[in-house]
């Protein structure tokens, strides 16, 4: 493949522009969108409100690892496993693990959901059923998953390394 569609990500600077970008294409995306359909929305874990009989929003949140969390994760696997790495192998995984139902999240309101951002703690003091709401995922499965990935990738890049130096002799 052609090394110019790979990264190297030289500081921080660079670094929180690629996750902010990934996390942007992937809130975006079709596949972002579908998780979103499967995930259990009907009823707020904070208030009880529920979509259908209130009519209230429900979102969902991420809960333990964000979403700029897990692309951070798997862009730091890539660099310690020395694979090169770009936006759409980063967004494969990132995909994968949720439909793998590996990511944990709970169900709230705009509201609630913008409370617990600006100030975890209180908001759970609040609205303490939160924790009981939270969808748990599989943490495990989403680090093999990732590991999964980098080999594969690792793997890709070793059989592209050999193909290129036989056609060079």
């Amino acid at each position: 493949m052609h090394s110019a569609i790979f990264y190297e990500l030289f500081d921080e600077e660079d670094f929180e522009r690629f996750i902010k970008n990934v996390v942007k294409l992937f809130r975006l995306s079709n596949e972002y969108n579908m998780w979103l359909e499967q995930c259990n929305r009907s009823t707020c874990a904070a208030t009880g409100l529920n979509k259908y009989e209130s009519g209230a929003d429900v979102e969902v949140h991420h809960y333990g690892k964000t979403l700029w969390d897990w692309v951070e994760v798997i862009v730091d696997k890539f660099i310690e496993n020395n694979v090169r790495f770009n936006t759409f192998f980063v967004l494969m995984i990132l995909s994968d693990i949720h439909f793998q139902n590996c990511v944990s999240y709970v169900p709230l309101t705009h509201c609630i959901h913008k409370m617990l951002h600006s100030d975890y703690n209180n908001t759970i003091k609040l609205y303490p059923s939160i924790e009981d709401g939270i969808y748990g995922g599989n943490m495990q499965k989403a680090y093999a998953i990732i590991d999964r990935y980098i080999n594969l990738y690792k793997n890709f890049n070793n059989i592209e390394e050999d193909l290129k130096n036989e056609s060079e002799n």
